[in-house]
């Protein structure tokens, strides 16, 4: 999953839509990886549980965009994915 959402100044307008609308794409991503024995990464979920660590503002710079840190943090899941994945 791509899609990262925070409250941040891009999303305050209309966080009641964009979060549940996160919700549901990473819902239809988590069901076609499914279908073709992808690999999902629950973004969403580890940067919810980082923000407890660490401010919003820590990780997106406007609730949307990653900064080093939240590059960093997808940079990490990703490659801990993989090794479960696709290493022997």
């Amino acid at each position: 999953m791509k899609t990262i959402l925070f409250q941040g100044n891009k999303t305050e307008g209309a966080w009641d839509i964009f979060r549940p609308e996160v919700e549901k794409r990473a819902a239809v991503e988590k069901k076609i990886g499914e279908k073709y024995n992808l690999v999902f990464i629950p973004l969403q979920g580890k940067f919810d549980e980082e923000a407890k660590r660490a401010p919003e503002s820590h990780w997106l710079w406007d609730g949307v965009h990653p900064k080093a840190a939240g590059h960093d943090l997808i940079k990490r899941e990703w490659l801990k994915a993989f090794n479960e994945n696709f290493t022997e």
